[in-house]
């Protein structure tokens, strides 16, 4: 069982696979098989963090921890460590996940698993790319390439390879990527791994999009599409027509956009990526918006919005984050359509979240749009309110800068206060703001 749970986990059809491990659940503690208990808790903690269950995933790993700890199976703590650090780094606390990931290494090289080894570091690189830490990240990886190759493992020394091209990625070196995520599929072609064939065509295709190449974007993520469908791997699927989806909106196709996001939506729903569900779900309602389809926007947006505040709790920064953009544009949504309490609703929500988080760029766009919306309801007394919070947020802003030390969102915003002043006729705050800039 544990075995069909994970080739269907492989293909990312985590329902089936999860239908699997329960079943290998029951069976081991009928037999009394507390090392096959301890592995298939983990397995079904990995799989609910995957379908977005976090915290039910956390104690289902820490259970396997406990189990493997109390019967002495050391590879089955250092797994269970591997995908405590896994759902940690998920949830944005990089920090848990690479002390879960380092442990996970030390046990590792005691008991002399090499393959063990070599994904520890994988993990670790991972999470250290996320922290932004590249040195390590590049460190880890290189390890990892030169311990797959030692041992002969050629899928790992693929995903290596890949784990590489994403640092690249991310330092905005995409030609490096490129070349190692080439590499990556070359090696996929030779050994037949159609999944890892996946993955690196996938890297390609966002190395070339950020490339602004979307001729060769389209062709990399449309070759994934149709593998993903040949081998059954919805979740695959579902991201190669996101990603194709988010190429046709570069191209201003919204049309395009819109088509390919839909059909990613289906999926997403049917196999229960929430994270997934809300990122797609923001996406259309901005295509939407650009088509100046607003109610349809409007929709959408309600909807992420909704998943978002349903959301495992464990996720609250990142949630927060997301929320604080579905009703920002809830706002902006229903001020296109002239429904102006409505707009001023959402905006005073999103102005509380971006207080939380001390964006001071985000609290003076809320004072902005809040000024243009009491603006077209008639309401002077609040319209010079809301500028007077605006040159506020701009004050703070400036204290002890100069300009070329603002960052281009930050003077965007003073030059958009300046814009809505002249706008509305508000000449003393206008004025106030070219003092400062003047000044600087």
């Amino acid at each position: 069982m544990g075995g069909l749970g994970n080739a269907n986990s492989s293909l990312n059809n985590y329902p089936e696979a999860f239908d699997y491990y329960q079943q290998w659940l029951k069976i081991a503690r009928r037999i009394g098989d507390r090392q096959s208990e301890g592995a298939a808790l983990g397995n079904i903690g990995k799989t609910h963090n995957l379908m977005g269950k976090t915290a039910l995933g956390i104690e289902l790993c820490q259970q396997h921890l406990e189990i493997a700890r109390e019967i002495s199976d050391r590879a089955g703590e250092g797994s269970a460590l591997g995908n405590l650090g896994f759902i940690y780094g998920s949830l944005g606390d990089l920090a848990r996940g690479v002390d879960y990931h380092q442990k996970h290494l030390e046990i590792t090289r005691k008991i002399g698993d090499r393959q063990g080894e070599a994904a520890a570091l994988g993990n670790l690189g991972s999470d250290y790319s996320s922290l932004e830490d590249y040195d390590r990240a590049l460190d880890c990886h290189q390890q990892q390439l030169a311990i797959t190759r030692e041992i002969g493992d050629r899928s790992g020394e693929g995903r290596a390879l890949g784990g590489l091209g994403n640092v690249y990625y991310s330092l905005n070196d995409f030609t490096r990527a490129i070349e190692h995520h080439q590499q990556w599929l070359d090696i996929a072609n030779d050994i037949g791994d159609l999944q890892s064939e996946g993955s690196a065509l996938g890297g390609l295709g966002r190395a070339y999009e950020a490339l602004e190449k979307y001729p060769d974007a389209l062709d990399n993520y449309q070759q994934w599409l149709k593998l993903t469908q040949k081998v059954g791997d919805r979740d695959g699927e579902s991201r190669a027509l996101e990603n194709l989806g988010s190429v046709y909106y570069s191209l201003e196709d919204y049309r395009q956009a819109i088509n390919y996001s839909q059909q990613a939506l289906e999926i997403i729903k049917e196999i229960g990526n929430r994270i997934a569900e809300i990122r797609i779900l923001l996406g259309l309602g901005s295509c939407h918006y650009y088509l100046a389809e607003y109610s349809q926007g409007i929709d959408y947006y309600q909807e992420a919005l909704t998943l978002i505040r349903d959301s495992d709790r464990d996720s609250l920064n990142e949630n927060r984050l997301l929320e604080a953009e579905a009703l920002e544009y809830l706002g902006v949504g229903f001020g296109n359509l002239s429904q102006y309490p409505q707009a001023i609703n959402y905006f005073e929500q999103y102005l509380e979240i971006v207080r939380e988080t001390g964006d001071l760029v985000a609290q003076g766009i809320a004072w902005q749009n809040l000024s243009c919306a009491y603006n077209f309801l008639g309401d002077d007394e609040e319209v010079d309110n809301c500028l007077r919070q605006s040159l506020i947020v701009a004050v703070e802003m400036f204290c002890d800068r100069n300009i070329d030390e603002m960052e281009s969102d930050e003077l965007a915003y003073l030059n958009n206060v300046l814009t809505t002043c002249r706008e509305i006729g508000s000449l003393e705050i206008e004025s106030t703001i070219n003092s400062m800039l003047n000044q600087n």
